[in-house]
């Protein structure tokens, strides 16, 4: 318990002579070996260093498309209760429940499947995916996942989902925008109006999904 005490006040002092000096006058005065507890206080800081480094790593990831929808499915597989809990708060906020619009072509696959299994459990998983979709269905199924209560899950599910539709929202004005920038270098006065349209009714959304964020 002494070392345990000890040994975050000898990883502050930063000159290392000094430091290994204090841990052999520590061990000698505890009457222990003094290379057990410098192996120990290099072990304690090479954790130190690895924790910081991955919090660095974590902070810096920004996660993909993919890498949300992903996530999306692996929290509703692991509590699929949370799905008319997060239907219910998303219609709340004026949005519409999940769907396969939230999806990829191939995360759309696994959330269909999902849903239909969640409807009629009596159905094969090989009736309703393709081999290779069923191992990614089960590779997600089987992630582990950090302990957390099921309204914390509910208040991730529904940001997870947010920022999703954020970037989808995004993604489809640029290509909306770019459109309108064609029609109008190429002359196409006719569809222009119902391009301006789409991207007004677009950046609506996107209005709403940002404003639901911030209430997040």
């Amino acid at each position: 318990r002494i070392v345990d005490a000890m040994l975050p006040l000898l990883r502050d002092i930063q000159d290392s002579i000094e430091r290994e000096a204090y841990a052999q006058e520590i061990a000698t005065t505890l009457g222990l070996d003094p290379r057990t507890l410098l192996d120990r206080l290099r072990a304690t800081e090479r954790a130190a260093a690895i924790r910081v480094e991955a919090a660095i790593r974590e902070r810096q990831r920004t996660p993909t498309g993919s890498d949300l929808e992903a996530y999306l499915l692996t929290i509703l597989l692991h509590h699929p209760d949370l799905l008319k809990t997060v239907d219910k708060r998303l219609t709340s906020l004026g949005l519409r429940p999940i769907d396969e619009h939230d999806f990829s072509t191939g995360y759309q696959m696994i959330w269909h499947a999902w849903h239909k299994l969640l409807e009629q459990p009596e159905c094969e998983l090989d009736e309703l995916l393709p081999p290779d979709m069923i191992e990614t269905m089960q590779g997600l199924s089987c992630e582990a996942l950090p302990e957390l209560s099921l309204s914390q899950w509910q208040r991730d599910v529904v940001r997870t989902v947010l920022r999703l539709r954020e970037r989808k929202l995004r993604e489809s004005i640029q290509e909306a925008q770019m459109a309108l920038t064609t029609a109008q270098s190429e002359g196409q006065a006719s569809v222009q109006p119902e391009i301006s349209a789409r991207i007004q009714q677009l950046s609506r959304e996107l209005r709403m999904v940002q404003v639901a964020l911030a209430q997040r």
